[in-house]
């Protein structure tokens, strides 16, 4: 009776596809994955709009592996910082899931060798906004070089720029969405 429901439209689909669903498939919500980040992007205003951005909505932000061609597997894209002061492993870059199926998504990624961590919708919230700073800033900085600038290159010769931009958007996102980066 109750099986994941994979739904990976872009933004600018997601509110028709909503929209015209069927009253059988809005009994299975609760069983719908939503995905967003790099090329699902950002959907949580849509979802927020419909009420559906709830601790038991399964969502998924794809940020840490990539989608390569045919015949070649994803990759696992997170970095690993090193230690934190317990000694813990941290990373940055992870896939992240929350909600009823978070676990059946890490076990699926973590079976292809994915790093995803799981929360709830609060944790995952602020993951997902995190990574969307960052793809705003690293993406905007590296852009207005008459070179063309990799993020590595952002981050080790212009991280007052970044550093200061990342400042801004962490008080907006404070202020307006209640998000503590």
């Amino acid at each position: 009776n109750s099986f994941p429901i994979y739904i990976a439209i872009p933004p600018t689909q997601l509110e028709d596809f909503l929209d015209n669903l069927p009253q059988p498939w809005l009994e299975k919500f609760d069983d719908f994955v939503f995905f967003s980040g790099r090329e699902c992007g950002m959907i949580e205003p849509i979802l927020r709009k419909r009420g559906m951005c709830r601790e038991a909505t399964t969502q998924v932000e794809v940020h840490g592996f990539s989608t390569p061609g045919k015949g070649r597997f994803p990759q696992d894209l997170s970095v690993s910082f090193g230690l934190d002061a317990q000694g813990e492993e941290k990373l940055t870059g992870e896939t992240s899931a929350c909600g009823k199926w978070a676990g059946a998504v890490a076990e699926r990624m973590e079976n292809n060798f994915i790093r995803c961590r799981t929360g709830f919708y609060r944790d995952w919230r602020r993951w997902m906004w995190e990574m969307a700073a960052y793809d705003a800033v690293f993406n905007l900085v590296g852009a207005v070089r008459d070179e063309p600038t990799s993020h590595k290159a952002v981050a080790l010769y212009y991280e007052e720029e970044a550093g200061d931009m990342l400042w801004e958007i962490t008080n907006k996102l404070r202020g307006y969405l209640a998000v503590t980066l």
